[in-house]
C-alpha cells in the first residue's frame, strides 16, 4: 500500500540490529531449589547438581527472589528432549500443585531443552 502511494519502502522492513543486551526482570541473587521428576515423585537435588540437566529427564525448579514489595516466586519445569511422556505429565502436575500451594501468586515457566530463554541461563549460571 505504501509503495503504491509512492513512499520509498526500501529498508523499512529491515530494522537495525539491537546492540543492547536484553534486561533481566530479576537480579538472579535469590534461592534456588531443583527437583528431578521420578515417575509420580520428585527428588530434591543437592546444590552441586542443580545445574546438571539430562536430556532424558524432566526437572522442576523453584526460584525465590526479592521483588519490589515482597518476595517473588518462579516455578518452572524443564523438559528434556528424550524425556518420556509420563515424566512430562508428572512434572506439569507437580509444578501446578506447587503453584497452587503459593496461592497462584508465583509465576510459572515451562522450558524445553534447546529453547531455554536467557532468564533460565542467568538463574542457573548464578549458582
Amino acid at each position: 500500500l505504501l509503495k503504491r502511494q509512492g513512499v520509498n519502502v526500501k529498508g523499512l522492513l529491515k530494522a537495525a540490529p539491537s546492540k543492547e543486551e536484553p534486561q533481566l526482570y530479576i537480579d538472579c541473587s535469590g534461592n534456588l531449589q531443583v527437583w528431578r521428576v521420578n515417575g509420580q515423585g520428585k527428588i530434591l537435588l543437592p546444590v552441586s547438581d542443580q545445574s546438571k540437566f539430562y536430556t532424558g529427564d524432566c526437572y522442576i525448579y523453584q526460584y525465590m527472589y526479592s521483588g519490589d514489595d515482597q518476595d517473588e516466586c518462579l516455578i518452572g519445569t524443564w523438559f528434556g528432549k528424550q524425556s518420556i511422556e509420563e515424566d512430562k505429565v508428572s512434572a506439569t502436575s507437580q509444578a501446578n500443585k506447587m503453584l497452587e500451594s503459593q496461592k497462584f501468586l508465583a509465576a510459572q515457566l515451562r522450558v524445553y531443552e534447546g529453547r531455554e530463554p536467557i532468564l533460565f541461563f542467568a538463574i542457573f549460571q548464578s549458582f
